[in-house]
């Protein structure tokens, strides 16, 4: 089984966490969108990362259809993800805001990078990024203690804390420090687990 891309991108991140978790072999192809570009398309024409090479051959794409695949085969208590019930919609909701903050954050940026400055349309950054500010605030809410739901580790805490530690250094100042503590106390305590430290972006 071979991952491709790099762990800077949260999408890319959350499957090798949760390939860690499972405990499934795998090796990573760390190959960027735009310097391997020729390389990626030889697996996943569309140039999408994350693609997951199984040991048949077959390639998936998207980090959601992924996760559903670790899940089907290895049971969602592996990869973090209640089997069912509340909890279950708890977890993939918190995932959902989490995931659409990561969006917001990469569209501000497109806007910022890849225009010339008199062109940049600044209120829509502006409108971007407080909608990116809206689910930082949401996911802060809903964080009532060490983890989201339930006891221990599940996919909304790995979720969250990637996209948290992504914002760092994709969005720096978007997360201002002391605004959401106790997002930033999750991302303390998870990224000390093994399962991101070896998966750490370098």
């Amino acid at each position: 089984m071979k991952l491709i891309g790099r762990n800077h991108s949260p999408y890319v991140r959350r499957v090798a966490v949760a390939l860690q978790l499972a405990g499934v072999p795998y090796d990573q192809e760390f190959w960027g969108l735009f310097s391997d570009a020729d390389l990626i398309r030889t697996v996943s024409p569309m140039r999408r990362v994350p693609a997951l090479v199984l040991d048949d051959g077959a390639v998936l794409v998207d980090s959601g259809a992924i996760l559903d695949y670790l899940a089907d085969v290895h049971g969602p208590g592996a990869i973090g993800l209640p089997a069912t019930g509340p909890d279950r919609r708890a977890v993939t909701q918190v995932v959902a805001w989490a995931l659409a903050c990561v969006d917001k954050m990469i569209a501000a940026a497109q806007e910022k990078g890849n225009r010339p400055p008199e062109l940049i349309q600044h209120d829509l950054v502006g409108r971007i990024e407080a909608q990116a500010q809206v689910g930082f605030a949401e996911l802060e809410r809903r964080l009532g203690g060490d983890w989201f739901v339930g006891g221990g580790l599940t996919q909304a805490d790995a979720t969250v804390a990637i996209m948290v530690s992504f914002a760092g250094f994709f969005a720096p100042g978007l997360i201002a420090p002391g605004r959401y503590p106790r997002l930033q106390g999750l991302v303390e305590r998870v990224e000390a687990l093994p399962a991101f430290q070896a998966t750490f972006p370098r």
